[in-house]
């Protein structure tokens, strides 16, 4: 069924509209050409049968006196003499000797050529002065426009004819040029409604026609491609959630069931809870950094930025940190230019990016020490390095993804969820930065920020 808001019908009613424009101006353009060259066919032969009139008489008469008698002559020999008139310099009428009032030779008509209508038929008139052999005549020739009439009559009843059906032809040729421009479109349509989000590795035939429905071909496989590549992060992001919750829950669960099955002691009950206490304090760490990734404010649309001075925050985060590493045996110091190292950003953001990267060097250092540096020549640059375990060099393209670990086996104790840098990674990226590792296995690593000059998000 045919929808008649449909762009089919929409394009079609466009070339026919087009159609019946062209069609009319072509048409009223042969009308008028043709018109102009009949009527000037008409007024070239009356002014060609003057000149010969006046040729031949003069050419003939031996005097005066029978200038007049040959011109009466030559009119009468003349297919359409009927439609003559000859008048001397008097005004006396020389040709036709007795007037006839029915023809358009006694209309009023002015010097030259002229149209008149004589009993519903248009007439085309020559008067013209002219002299033979020093006589002045008054020379009046007519002849009928009706072959005109006709042709114009017959032209446009030609036109009108054809019009409908020039315009139901091209109608429908325009109908089946749209469907078959459109048939992609259709095509295109069809396949992205089967395209679910269990099947979003289908793709859309691109049609090798480097027009606009090629681009718009394009432009939806790279669009379903993104998707493709943000549900399966979501969907690894919700499985790895959803293990990494699992664990405090269930080790929670099984130490509270079996402190009510069995009968503690008081040392018992208590040992109990301080591992269920354990478990409730890394559920809890690990809930709020799974709402830091999802809060509007990191997003990039609801972060205030402001000037701050980069060395003067790593100073402060490093003081929260120092008594953690010196109850680990680590040094931990800060390196950086005497004056401010001013870049814009979100303080509270930058303090969980720095935050992040210090708890990493700590939970992967157990000897030597930890040194922070804030560089301000040239764009600003912050860097963490450690004298830790290090991290494999296969292992350096996936420690900024989320939930992901160097070691799986590693305990849990160290209280790592494997979001920390993952957290960085994006406070850095909002604040149009880049986030680097470098690390040699049992040496030690280095994670460094480098901001643009102009500071901002992207």
């Amino acid at each position: 069924m045919i929808a008649w808001r449909s762009l089919e019908v929409r394009l079609t009613a466009w070339y026919s509209l087009m159609l019946f424009l062209g069609y009319a101006i072509f048409g009223l353009a042969l009308w008028l050409a043709v018109s102009y060259a009949v009527s000037s066919a008409v007024d070239e032969h009356l002014v060609d049968r003057l000149e010969r009139l006046v040729d031949v008489v003069a050419s003939e008469v031996d005097g005066p006196e029978e200038v007049e008698e040959d011109l009466v002559e030559y009119i009468t020999a003349l297919p359409e003499s009927h439609l003559a008139r000859v008048r001397d310099s008097e005004g006396k009428r020389v040709y036709p000797i007795d007037p006839i009032d029915k023809v358009p030779l006694e209309a009023d008509v002015v010097s030259g050529l002229d149209t008149v209508d004589w009993d519903g038929v248009p007439y085309r008139v020559l008067t013209q002065d002219t002299s033979v052999l020093g006589q002045s005549y008054e020379v009046r020739l007519a002849s009928s426009l009706q072959t005109l009439v006709l042709v114009r009559e017959r032209l446009a009843g030609a036109l009108f004819l054809a019009a409908p059906l020039a315009l139901v032809l091209c109608s429908g040729g325009g109908f089946y040029i749209a469907r078959r421009a459109l048939k992609p479109l259709d095509q295109m349509a069809e396949t992205a409604a089967g395209i679910t989000v269990g099947s979003l590795s289908s793709r859309i035939a691109a049609p090798p026609t480097r027009d606009a429905l090629e681009r718009l071909a394009l432009t939806i496989n790279e669009m379903l491609e993104r998707l493709e590549i943000s549900v399966r992060r979501i969907e690894q992001f919700s499985a790895d959630a959803s293990h990494e919750l699992r664990t405090p829950l269930t080790v929670i669960r099984t130490t509270a069931e079996l402190a009510l099955r069995h009968g503690r002691t008081g040392e018992g009950y208590r040992a109990d809870l301080e591992d269920i206490h354990a478990q409730a304090v890394r559920l809890s760490e690990l809930v709020e950094v799974l709402l830091a990734l999802s809060r509007e404010g990191f997003d990039g649309r609801a972060v205030v930025m402001s000037e701050i001075d980069l060395l003067d925050l790593a100073d402060d985060v490093c003081r929260q940190f120092r008594r953690d590493a010196e109850s680990k045996g680590l040094s931990l110091k800060l390196e950086g230019p005497e004056r401010p190292v001013q870049v814009m950003g979100n303080d509270p953001s930058l303090r969980r990016m720095i935050a992040s990267l210090l708890e990493n060097a700590l939970a992967h250092t157990s000897a030597g020490g930890i040194t922070v540096s804030v560089r301000g020549e040239g764009p600003p640059e912050l860097s963490v390095a450690d004298t830790g375990e290090g991290i494999p060099e296969n292992a350096l393209e996936k420690i900024f993804d989320r939930f992901y670990r160097v070691d799986s086996s590693r305990s849990r104790t160290t209280g790592g969820h494997g979001l920390g840098l993952s957290i960085a990674l994006r406070i850095a990226t909002l604040h149009d930065a880049e986030l680097t590792a470098v690390s040699r296995l049992g040496e030690g690593s280095c994670f460094t920020v480098r901001f643009r000059r102009e500071g901002g998000m992207r």
